[in-house]
């Protein structure tokens, strides 16, 4: 066993090797909490006065100019003077950048009607991996980076203002993008991209639109997190994090991520992407700690909100997402609100509250594999409202590959086993759904999960592997039993509710 993570110290103070199950002995179990509550520290990224305008170092905000060097300028300037807030003003200004890295104690304010672009070059981007450190792709080539605008190691940092991130997706990246996916598809026992590179280059018949070098060059990348491209906003090994009043949009892959950071508020935080534009999640919790996310109104291609803690086999430090909440806001296209599906190092104590997903493919999903596992628990939602969501509760320990019930019969406990548990679903409603699923594993059911005061409308639910208690819950499948009852189901309350 080796050093101890404290959830409030920096991450570059902490040693790989978490004790998880010590953590989760620390750990209360989430409160229910009112409307519009955000506990914990709100972030208060500058107290200085000082503005730096880039308009000073000869950006020029026409649509056209690369302004990459002097929004730079201005930020190094800020910073270098104590702080301060670097305004991108507007209306109708497009300030076209590649990479820029904010620093310290600095606020990068968008004012309303301005937007921020990525500039139309791919050369200048490196991509991204959730089980590679900053920037590690680029093997130290320091002229690229892994998402438009990055904080690594910074303390004290905002992104605010009202104004438009564009991250060029359809432009740049989308395209290749969905061109892997065709392959993934064609080669699904190519569970890595070196592995899908081999696959191609064996079956001649079928070429790809994509070299198989492209492929190769990705290795051990598993190919269910999609083709790697840039982020649009990271912050890594940062503190005190805050994003307001911002739309992100035409998001190259990952629209926000909050890796390694702990004290982060994420409100008034909107996010339009197509419904078919690959892996765009709204917002990505990694290994994060404190977090509060409110007042969010994403539509997206992927994950509306993902709650993540690393994948095996990959360099990152062994941290887990800790004491996050998501209240006050609105889901439309995406694949909702999902917890996994690389939780490799623990994800305990989230709260929901407040939330009203239309649309959406799933409502609150808890996703994992006995490939990328821990300890998930301590996870709560209450007052919840669905419409024509497909699938409103989705908790599976088979990320990919469900069996038909009865053809698994378990296989021993590792590292890497998934354990679901602790889970409190209060006052949901959802109409117009078409599945609902709680499925553990043999060795591993999914423990004490309490449905109280909930609705499934159009929808039945299949019991797998699970133990818990219902009450007041009400099921009304189109046709046939409310209940798929399987395997290994010791849930109390499955009767007429109360």
């Amino acid at each position: 066993m080796s050093t101890m993570y404290s959830p409030h110290r920096p991450l570059r103070r902490v040693l790989a090797g978490l004790a998880g199950a010590a953590l989760t002995a620390a750990l209360a179990p989430v409160a229910a909490l009112p409307a519009s509550a955000a506990p914990g520290t709100t972030p208060s990224p500058t107290t200085s006065t000082t503005t730096c305008l880039p308009s000073s170092w000869g950006a020029l905000g026409d649509g056209t100019h690369d302004d990459t060097v002097p929004i730079q300028r201005a930020i190094d300037d800020c910073a270098a003077r104590g702080g301060g807030t670097v305004r991108l003003t507007g209306p109708d200004r497009t300030w076209v950048t590649g990479p820029i890295q904010l620093r310290s104690h600095i606020t990068l304010q968008i004012d309303t009607g301005a937007t921020l672009r990525a500039v139309d070059d791919r050369s200048r981007f490196t991509w991204g991996f959730v089980g590679y450190t900053f920037n590690q792709s680029a093997a130290g080539n320091a002229g690229v980076s892994e998402a438009l605008i990055s904080g690594h190691g910074v303390t004290d940092v905002a992104i605010t203002g009202g104004g438009t991130i564009d991250g060029q997706g359809s432009q740049l990246w989308w395209t290749e993008a969905q061109q892997a996916k065709t392959d993934i598809s064609r080669y699904k026992s190519a569970l890595t991209f070196g592995a899908l590179a081999v696959a191609i280059q064996a079956d001649p018949g079928h070429p790809s639109a994509l070299p198989a070098s492209r492929y190769a060059a990705l290795g051990a990348i598993p190919t269910s997190n999609g083709l790697p491209r840039p982020w649009v906003v990271e912050f890594y090994d940062a503190q005190r994090v805050s994003v307001s009043d911002a739309t992100v949009t035409n998001c190259s892959m990952w629209c926000l991520g909050l890796r390694y950071t702990t004290d982060a508020a994420v409100t008034g935080y909107t996010v339009r992407n197509p419904s078919d534009a690959p892996n765009t999640d709204g917002v990505d919790v990694v290994s994060s700690d404190r977090v509060r996310l409110s007042r969010l109104d994403i539509a997206t291609g992927d994950d509306d909100v993902a709650i993540k803690s690393g994948f095996p086999g990959f360099p990152t430090p062994a941290v887990p997402a800790t004491d996050i909440s998501v209240t006050d806001s609105t889901f439309g296209t995406g694949h909702g609100l999902s917890i996994g599906s690389e939780a490799d190092n623990g994800v305990l104590g989230v709260h929901g509250s407040h939330l009203s997903f239309t649309g959406t493919d799933n409502g609150v999903r808890i996703k994992s594999g006995r490939d990328r596992g821990s300890d998930i628990g301590d996870i709560a939602f209450e007052h919840v409202r669905m419409t024509d969501v497909a699938s409103p509760i989705t908790f599976t320990d088979y990320y990919t590959g469900l069996p038909k019930p009865g053809v698994d019969s378990g296989q021993p406990v590792t590292a890497t086993t998934p354990h679901i548990h602790d889970v409190t679903m209060r006052d949901l409603q959802a109409t117009g759904a078409q599945k609902s699923q709680l499925i553990g594993l043999p060795e591993a059911p999914l423990q004490r999960i309490d449905l109280s005061g909930v609705l499934l409308q159009g929808t039945s639910l299949e019991l797998r592997n699970v133990t818990g208690a219902f009450h007041g819950v009400r099921v009304q499948p189109v046709t046939g039993s409310p209940y798929v009852v399987e395997e290994g189901v010791d849930v109390t309350g499955l009767g007429a509710p109360s």
